[in-house]
């Protein structure tokens, strides 16, 4: 047993421990190689926590340095301004710009409270050493705006009046145009005026202008004279629908009519009354004195609300005229209607009677081509066609009688001149004759020839001949 023992369990035993052995040195190494490793770590983490203390340092420097030139400088400059203004010193003027944060706002009011009172104390300097400039200066600001407010007081209470006076006479257009013309010469402290408003001739081929209105004007020059496009200075402001202003006017254009005698206006304002690029009309303005530019422009602006009234007034009128051509139209439509229900019971009775007529007429016309020779001749007496008896018995073709002069049928001379110069009177003629045929016979025949007028196309001669050799005499 001893034998076996250390024979089998002790190197068994060794070779355990051997391994126990290298598993121990393998991790004994495996322990070094983390100790180092955690070592390395260590070192870098402890570098990066030194970075960043070093960065959180500078960030605070940084911030710190902000805060100071943000909210530091403005209080130092703010204490700064309010000790010297304690002495009563004026800072100097320099440019400072500050942020736009609530202390930066503080600090720029401060300065611009410090401007103002720079400027202050230089203005009471100016007065001091006698400058007066900015007083007269402001005096005159002063005097232009009472004038601008009283030209725009004078135009506003101008734009009402004659918007309550077009209101007011919409409904007649020479009581409008009265109204308005005597109203714009006051408003302007003019002398004369007119009033032209355009109307269309009777055939409405062409338009004019006609004097609706006038106010202490020469209407005699205008009564009965119609002033058409381009006409003279008003019917060139017409045409160019422009404003026309004159200073210099000719000694012959119109003459102001007063107490101390006539003299020549001074000036001439012509104005078109237009309303979306269409002219209604024309003022006329006559003055002795200048009219002013803010006036020239109020006649202007009230010219479109004057045009547009004469245009509704005129369209008013036009419609009620309409209205009352249309309900006079009516009534005599229903007269017309009556009347032409009896005029169709007439007529009826008229076209039976005519129907009548007609086949009696077609009758006398079938015995009459049956009895008689008929021939239309032109305008030079040849003969344009016959009928069918006149074929047999001249014993022609019916196309051989196309263009023969009617010479060749009769055979008395004499005869065919008198009835030519009868017919050519536009006369009648009738008579007896002897008419040749083809063949050399002879017929005495009974003519009655007469014209048939010039619309009768290329026939203006018919002549109806009767057979007096077999006695076919026409019954009527």
């Amino acid at each position: 047993m001893n034998n076996v023992a250390e024979t089998d369990i002790n190197p068994t035993a060794k070779n355990i421990i051997e391994k126990l052995d290298k598993i121990e040195d393998f991790k004994r190494t495996e322990k070094d190689r983390a100790q180092i490793s955690i070592i390395k770590s260590f070192g870098s983490l402890k570098f990066q926590i030194i970075i960043l203390i070093g960065l959180v340092i500078l960030l605070g420097i940084s911030i710190a340095f902000t805060l100071t030139n943000n909210i530091v400088q403005p209080i130092n400059y703010i204490n700064k301004v309010i000790s010297q203004l304690g002495k009563g010193e004026l800072p100097e003027d320099k440019k400072t710009k500050f942020r736009r944060d609530e202390i930066g706002q503080i600090a720029s009011s401060v300065d611009n409270l410090i401007n103002g009172l720079r400027s202050t104390s230089q203005f009471a300097e100016s007065i001091g050493r006698g400058i007066y400039n900015a007083l007269i200066e402001m005096r005159d600001n002063l005097e232009k705006v009472d004038y601008e407010d009283r030209i725009r007081n004078w135009a506003t209470e101008g734009l009402a009046t004659f918007g309550d006076i077009l209101r007011k006479n919409n409904d007649d257009i020479n009581r409008l145009a009265d109204v308005i013309i005597s109203e714009l010469v006051k408003k302007l402290n003019a002398n004369q005026g007119g009033l032209f408003i355009v109307n269309k001739d009777e055939d409405g081929s062409e338009e004019y202008l006609k004097m609706e209105a006038c106010y202490a004007w020469d209407k005699k020059k205008y009564l009965e004279q119609k002033v058409y496009l381009g006409d003279g200075l008003t019917g060139q402001a017409w045409q160019e629908q422009a404003t026309i202003y004159l200073t210099e006017v000719p000694n012959d254009y119109i003459t102001i009519t007063s107490g101390l005698g006539k003299t020549n206006p001074r000036s001439i304002l012509i104005v078109p009354l237009k309303v979306n690029d269409e002219v209604f009309g024309v003022v006329e303005i006559a003055s002795i004195s200048e009219i002013e530019n803010y006036q020239i422009q109020f006649v202007e602006r009230v010219a479109e609300s004057i045009a547009s009234t004469i245009a509704t007034v005129k369209n008013t009128e036009q419609t009620a005229k309409l209205l009352e051509e249309s309900k006079m139209l009516t009534e005599q439509m229903k007269a017309q209607e009556e009347e032409m229900i009896q005029n169709m019971e007439e007529l009826q009775a008229t076209q039976e009677e005519m129907e009548r007529s007609q086949i009696v007429a077609l009758e006398k016309d079938a015995l009459l081509n049956a009895n008689n020779l008929i021939f239309y001749l032109s305008r030079k007496f040849t003969i344009n066609s016959a009928n069918e008896l006149a074929s047999q018995l001249l014993y022609y073709a019916p196309n051989e009688f196309e263009g023969l002069n009617m010479t060749e049928v009769f055979y008395s001379d004499a005869k065919f001149e008198e009835m030519k110069v009868n017919l050519s009177r536009g006369e009648y003629w009738s008579g007896m004759t002897t008419i040749k045929a083809k063949s050399g016979d002879e017929l005495l025949v009974k003519i009655s020839a007469g014209s048939l007028g010039i619309g009768m196309s290329n026939n203006r001669y018919i002549i109806i001949m009767d057979n007096i050799n077999d006695i076919k005499m026409l019954q009527n």
